[in-house]
Formats: structure tokens, sequence, C-alpha cells
């Protein structure tokens, strides 16, 4: 018998991170920041709030630490901010920008 048959499994959260030839930079407005693309060049401007995503995926985190750097710094729900941040995490997958489970 499996020794491990009984007991709860247990669940890693999944962790994101910003991959090393992207890097985020403040912009020149006020809440404003400035996504670079280092391999191509390519530059992206970002609002407020997904620069507090991305300034957490600097240095890797959770889909729920995303929720809540939102909830901290902005006036929305937690479901709210999980759907923003799980949205923003699908999106910014599809440039290759960030990796999974690092």
């Amino acid at each position: 018998m499996n020794s491990f048959t009984n007991r709860e499994q247990i669940t890693i959260p999944q962790q994101f991170a910003l991959r090393s030839w992207v890097s985020l930079e403040p912009g020149l407005e006020e809440n404003e920041w400035v996504l670079i693309d280092n391999r191509s060049g390519a530059i992206c401007t970002c609002n407020d709030s997904a620069g507090v995503l991305l300034v957490a995926l600097q240095n890797g985190t959770t889909c729920d630490q995303l929720a809540d750097a939102l909830t901290s710094r902005f006036d929305v729900s937690v479901i709210e901010a999980r759907q923003d941040a799980l949205l923003f995490i699908q999106q910014l997958s599809g440039t290759g920008f960030v990796y999974e489970n690092f």
C-alpha cells in the first residue's frame, strides 16, 4: 500500500516570472511603465495596474500574489483581481515574456 494514500494531496502554486530578456522601466508619465523586449527591441507602455503586476513578476510570483498586489493598491474585489491577474498572465504568456514553475 502506498504510504501517501491517506494523506491530503499537496498542491504547489503555479509560479510565474518575467524572462531574463524582458525588462521593465518607469515611464515618462506618472504611473506609466515601459516593458522592453531586449531581444527584438520592441517596447510597450503599460498603465499602473500592469506595472504593479509586472514588478511582482520580476522576482517571480503566483497568481494569488498578483491578485493580492492588485487589491492592496486598487479598489478592486479579490475575485476581480484574481480574474484580472489570470487574464494578464494568459496574455503575457502569449508573448513568451513569462515562464512558469521556475
